[in-house]
């Protein structure tokens, strides 16, 4: 037993492991003591220059590593402060195996990451002991790292839209790339000054580059917009373009009825959702008053079969982006 040691475990460079001890109760832990090897000069965190003078010594810091099975370990790190003449202040000393601050190894805070891809934070928090809010704060610190910078370039067809934020009014907008679908760039709001921040990140050749955006018919998009890149095409969602001609078909039903008189008012009235629903939707007793209604009143006749037509063309539209979308996928 003597030659076992648990070194092996803990490549950390410029630091000693003094001992250890191990606790067996409800789940099992162990502590592991480490200290500065005094054969290296302290390193500045911040800059990471070797500094000559110790501010102070024997700074003690509890740190969760990886477990080993299923042993929960941790790390207490006797640690210095050193005066930094590159930052001219004192300074934590650097630790190559913890950021400064951080209440667990970098290799630990990697591995919380990788199981946030798959679980909640709550799933995590729950399977490490550790807490959500410190779960969170770590996953989203490596999501900065990886997706935190803006990136416009090879922009030439954008989709913008807004997303719920909480309940009640509170909106953020999405402005995505329309040919690979990454998420540009998110801000608050769904005003013009929203994207008015947008905007401002771009060059005046990047904004030229723009030559479509897809969008829904939401006036202070479609403002800025023709301001920004006036020789972009807009291109309303289809969606958007039949719920607004739904509109238009309620605003014809409700003429028509004020038109009408006598027995012609009761064969309208109540007709609203006969209008709006989709005909697949529809029974058999609907459907069969529908057609009463549609052939007594010539002119929401002719919306509807207008309404019919913008649903095809929608349908047809949706299957040849799709067709195209595999496409792309399939040629690169």
């Amino acid at each position: 037993m003597s030659g076992l040691s648990i070194t092996k475990y803990f490549p950390f460079t410029r630091v000693k492991i003094i001992k250890q001890n191990v606790h067996h109760k409800e789940a099992s832990s162990a502590l592991i003591y480490i200290e500065p090897d005094m054969r290296y000069n302290p390193l500045c965190h911040k800059c990471g220059s070797e500094a000559a003078t110790v501010h102070s010594k024997n700074h003690i810091r509890l740190i969760r590593d990886l477990n080993i099975a299923n042993t929960e370990v941790f790390l207490q790190v006797n640690y210095r402060k050193i005066w930094c003449d590159t930052c001219c202040g004192v300074r934590v000393e650097q630790m190559t195996f913890a950021d400064a601050g951080q209440h667990v190894t970098n290799r630990m805070a990697r591995y919380i990451h990788e199981l946030c891809k798959m679980l909640t934070v709550k799933d995590v928090a729950e399977h490490l002991h550790i807490d959500t809010k410190t779960v969170k704060e770590i996953d989203k610190s490596f999501l900065e790292q990886s997706f935190g910078q803006d990136n416009f370039d090879d922009l030439r067809v954008l989709m913008i839209d807004e997303i719920a934020v909480h309940k009640g009014h509170s909106y953020m907008t999405v402005v995505a790339d329309y040919f690979s679908g990454r998420v540009v760039w998110m801000g608050n709001g769904r005003d013009k000054r929203t994207l008015d921040a947008f905007f401002k990140n771009l060059t005046d050749e990047q904004k030229n580059a723009i030559k479509a955006v897809a969008m829904d018919m939401w006036e202070p998009y479609i403002n800025r917009m023709k301001q920004h890149c006036p020789n972009a095409k807009i291109v309303f969602d289809f969606f958007h373009v039949v719920h607004g001609f739904s509109k238009v078909i309620d605003y014809v039903r409700r003429t028509e009825y004020l038109k009408a008189i006598g027995n012609h008012r009761e064969v309208l009235k109540g007709s609203r959702y006969l209008l709006l629903k989709n005909e697949e939707n529809l029974n058999d007793q609907q459907r069969n008053r529908l057609a009463v209604l549609l052939e007594f009143n010539r002119t929401l006749g002719s919306v509807y079969i207008l309404k019919d037509q913008l649903i095809s063309t929608a349908t047809a539209s949706r299957l040849e982006k799709l067709w195209m979308t595999g496409v792309l996928w399939q040629s690169r």
